[in-house]
Formats: C-alpha cells, structure tokens, sequence
C-alpha cells in the first residue's frame, strides 16, 4: 500500500492507552509512504506486532506540496512489543527514527533490525530513543543496518538501549550521544562523527552525559573528523570487553606537575543547577564573560567537581556522589550530577585547571 501527502500519519497502528486492552500480531508489509507529517506510527498498548519492508520518503513525488515531517518512524505510548525489519527512511524531518514515553506509561521493548535511515536535515537527528516524564524505554535493539544523520547521528536517554553492528553516523554531529538515564550495550557497533576542521566545534563520536553502565563489547569502530579538539570516545566512562579502532583517542587528561598555566574555582548553588531528572542533575558553567575566560585547549583542561553543604558551624559535608562532564565548546562545559538525594541546599564546587 501506497500513501501520499499525509498531513498527519500516512500509515497509523494505535490502541487506547486508557484501558487495559492490547492489540496484538498487527503487521505492515511492503508498505511505502510519500510526503507526510509522520510516515509509520505506531502507539498505545501494542503487543506482539511488527513491520517488514517499509519505505518511508519525506518528500513528495508527485508534484504535491512539501508537508514538514516530524518523523519516518515513530513510536511512543504504552508499547508492549513491537518490531521493524528492514525499515528505510529517506528525507528532510527532525528524525528519523523517533522512539519515547507518554502517558505516564513505559514502554517494554521496541526493536529495529537491518533498518536504513538518512536524513537529509541540518538540525535533524537520525535517531532518538528516550523515556520522558519519569518514565522509560525498558528495552530498545537496533540489530545492524544504519542511522546517518546530516546533523547528529544518533541520541539515547532514559532507558536500556543495545545496538549491534549498527553504523551511526553524524555527518555534521556528533556520533551517538548517550544522555542522562541511560544504559547502554555496544556490540561491535561503528560509530563516527564529524565536523568542520576549521570550524570552532569539536566533533565528537561518543559524547556521554551518564553515569549508567556503558559497556563495549567485541571489536567495530568508532572515530571522530574535526577540529583538533575533537576526540572519539572517553574510555574511562566505558567497560570494554572488546578491542575497537578508536581514532583519535581521548580525551586525554594532563596532570604534569609544573606545566599549570591558570586555575580556577567555581561555585554553583543548588537553586542554579537544572533537573534532568527525580535526582539528576545539570550545571552548566559559561566561560563568556570576556575573551580570556574561554580555555584555550578543551584536551588540556582538567574539570574536578565535588560538593558541599555549609553547616552553621561551618563543618563541610560531601555526599556520595556521581559526576559527569562534557565539554561543549571551549567557551562551555556541563556538569552532570547523580545521588540518592535531592540535595536541597547543596553546593556545587568546580576547579578548573588549564595545562601547558
């Protein structure tokens, strides 16, 4: 089945997500949609289906008017089960693939196998895939194929993630970004990213804004193309059980003694930080105020974070803690803060050291 100029969802699988009904061994074979809103839609309480050899083109062919396209694929709700095989998407579109939580609901398992996404969109991204509103993707599977993005390959958060022998590219972006919540199994994946070599931002393949378990298992391949800042993946934030081609490697963190060119201490208050999530935080620290705040060097800054509760009496107490952090840009870093507590009242301190 053919459809064209959707403005809304040219092919649409959805079951109320109000009562405690399930639609099951629904299919969608050799389908194909042009021009559209949304091209494959699936939501609600769906169980045990799936999809095989479905195209998606975001644009039209037939002379039609262009309708902006929020997404080929796209999957949220209460899904219980649900798998694609052999999925391909071309087009303009903020996404690719577009896979995340409503209804105060999570969803159990989706899986992508052999799946061929481009788009063609700066600004857009491949691929995302992430719980919302406290709640979370139990399980997602991309199964090999590829997700290329004109911008940014491809995003996770807030969910168990696995991707197999899946290429996941950034054509101006970064890589695969594993964001907050999110734990996430790499089997021999190749992941690249890449950027202007002259342009002012790093290109990087793997950036990781969690503290969940990262794991890399057998070999595949991950890269970053760009200004010299760039770098592929931080091996100190990943388990691997597996050798990858890592290029280039880093970040890498400078501790020479004698070699400091300037330090600086930052202190952020718990009223500045951002609430990612119940108890996960975000500070961001801008190096704006003039020309000589921003580092010179993002691969020879070293950031160390740690936190306080001023009590009256003037005693410091540091909880334990979880931090990560990713540079933005030589102008920009984010702090990225886990506990079992709210940490009302609480202090951020972050020294900033600058090597030669």
């Amino acid at each position: 089945m053919d459809v064209h100029n959707a403005w809304g969802y040219a092919h649409y699988t959805v079951v109320t997500v109000g009562g405690s009904a399930s639609l099951q061994n629904v299919a969608h074979e050799d389908c194909r949609c042009f021009n559209f809103q949304v091209g494959f839609e699936t939501t609600g309480y769906v169980s045990a289906s799936w999809s095989r050899d479905t195209t998606a083109y975001g644009d039209p062919v037939d002379g039609g008017l262009k309708v902006p396209v929020e997404a080929l694929y796209h999957e949220y709700g209460a899904i219980q089960s649900f798998t694609r095989f052999n999925a391909v998407g071309r087009g303009t579109g903020g996404a690719g693939i577009l896979i995340y939580t409503t209804d105060n609901v999570d969803i159990e398992q989706i899986t992508y196998r052999a799946p061929d996404i481009f788009i063609d969109t700066l600004g857009g991204t491949a691929m995302v895939v992430e719980g919302r509103t406290g709640n979370r993707v139990n399980r997602f599977v991309i199964d090999g194929g590829s997700v290329i993005g004109a911008d940014m390959g491809a995003v996770f958060r807030f969910g168990q993630m696995v991707v197999r022998n899946t290429n996941i590219v950034g054509l101006d972006g970064n890589g695969l970004e594993i964001g907050t919540g999110a734990t996430v199994d790499l089997h021999a994946p190749m992941i690249e990213a890449n950027r202007d070599a002259n342009g002012p931002v790093a290109a990087v393949a793997v950036p990781i804004n969690t503290i969940e378990q990262i794991r890399w298992y057998g070999d595949g391949r991950v890269a970053a193309n760009g200004p010299i800042t760039s770098y592929s993946i931080d091996k100190t934030l990943v388990r691997f059980f597996g050798t990858p081609e890592i290029t280039p490697f880093g970040p890498p963190i400078p501790p020479v003694p004698g070699s400091i060119l300037r330090e600086r201490m930052f202190r952020i208050p718990r009223t500045d930080w951002i609430v990612s999530g119940t108890q996960d935080f975000q500070v961001r620290i801008n190096l704006t105020a003039s020309p000589n705040d921003r580092v010179a060097d993002i691969q020879k800054a070293h950031l160390i974070p740690t936190l306080e509760f001023p009590f009256p009496n003037g005693g410091v107490y540091n909880p334990t803690v979880s931090f990560g952090t990713l540079w933005i840009d030589p102008t920009q870093v984010r702090i990225y803060v886990k506990s079992d507590q709210p940490l009302t009242g609480w202090v951020l301190k972050a020294r900033l050291t600058e090597y030669a």
